[in-house]
């Protein structure tokens, strides 16, 4: 239970500890599996040895042929904490069915076991299997162990509150970086959104019932595209999606860009909320010159920084003197130990460089 513990902080932990914890109870493998139906979308927390076995389970549909979880949830509702396939299925069902013969005996494990527990709403199932030389899981062997249950319930509590913790970090870096992000559940409602996003959810984009939407049908449709493609890739042997929509303004200015694309594989599994991400940018929006940033690339002052970041924003040099309150000559000087700094000679060299290093906010 220690290795499980340590699994749910640490999502690489899984499989060696629940392929232990399987051997402890009798078995080969286990797989902590959730009640909810969409949630079969993400990754479980699986024994190494059953990894395989679960990517062909969701992708080539053998869940939806279960009778086990037809039989076995609602029983796990009602109380019940252990149980077996002599409890759900009839002998000749499990000889007769390809569910199980040629799904599950194919694989060499035709045994299973259960034991169910609930944890933030959720009922859960640690879900055993056995080969067909360790034979059929009995009652009597799992009942010993019923004591593991709330330390599992824990575990899941625990790996939940932490993925929630890792969430609430990502969105509030993105926010330190002005980044204007939207951060998307499984069921494509945004979950989250930075600041600097927020100012483009009022014009050609909006939110409605919590998904966002373009304002003009085609776009829209272009953009629900790019999304729902974000959403689907988060099964265990989907590639990422990734795709770019133009969603134009409605007073015929510059569009705005919208990048959507699934979270890498090891950001998101069963415990998480978050899926995808949507990152929009304001093609038409000014991007101002950040001086500190400037300071730290080009080695300038302070002075220096903001002197080049008003240069690059196109105004003249005796304009920029009288903003910052110093002699001509001082900004001459200035300038003049910029284009030494940044290897640059004249001004509009100076701004085409500076311009790559604007502020992130607004795209």
């Amino acid at each position: 239970m220690d290795d499980i513990y340590d699994a749910a902080l640490s999502s690489d932990g899984w499989p060696d500890a629940l392929d232990r914890l399987a051997r402890e109870l009798g078995g080969v493998s286990a797989v902590l599996i959730p009640r909810f139906p969409s949630d079969l979308e993400l990754g479980f927390p699986s024994g190494r040895w059953l990894e395989d076995l679960m990517t062909h389970f969701i992708k080539d549909g053998w869940y939806l042929q279960d009778l086990r979880a037809v039989r076995g949830w609602d029983r796990f509702e009602r109380g019940e904490d252990i149980l077996v396939d002599h409890d759900l299925v009839t002998p000749a069902e499990h000889a007769r069915l390809p569910f199980f013969q040629e799904f599950f005996v194919g694989h060499g494990v035709p045994w299973w076991g259960g034991m169910g527990f609930s944890s933030g709403g959720r009922q859960w199932c640690l879900s055993l299997v056995r080969s067909d030389r360790q034979g059929p899981f009995l009652r009597e062997d799992l009942e010993p162990s019923i004591g593991i249950l709330p330390h599992l319930r824990r575990a899941v509590t625990l790996a939940s509150a932490f993925r929630t913790s890792v969430e609430a970090q990502r969105i509030e870096l993105a926010e330190s970086l002005g980044l204007p992000l939207l951060l998307l559940d499984r069921a494509g409602r945004v979950r989250a959104a930075t600041s600097a996003a927020e100012p483009l959810l009022g014009g050609p984009l909006s939110l409605r019932s919590g998904r966002l939407h373009a304002l003009h049908p085609d776009r829209d449709r272009r953009l629900q595209a790019i999304v729902g493609a974000a959403i689907a890739a988060v099964g265990p042997s989907a590639q990422p999606g990734h795709g770019i929509a133009m969603v134009e303004r409605p007073d015929g200015g510059r569009p705005v860009m919208v990048e959507a694309m699934t979270l890498p594989a090891r950001a998101r599994d069963v415990f998480t909320r978050d899926v995808a991400l949507v990152y929009l940018r304001d093609l038409g929006a000014a991007r101002p010159a950040d001086p500190e940033r400037l300071r730290i690339v080009f080695g300038l002052t302070q002075a220096e920084a903001e002197v080049a970041r008003l240069v690059a924003a196109g105004e003249d040099l005796r304009t920029v003197a009288e903003r910052r309150r110093i002699a001509y000559e001082t900004a001459r000087v200035q300038l003049r130990s910029i284009f030494s700094k940044t290897g640059t000679v004249r001004q509009s060299e100076l701004a085409a460089l500076v311009s790559r290093f604007g502020s992130t906010t607004g795209g």
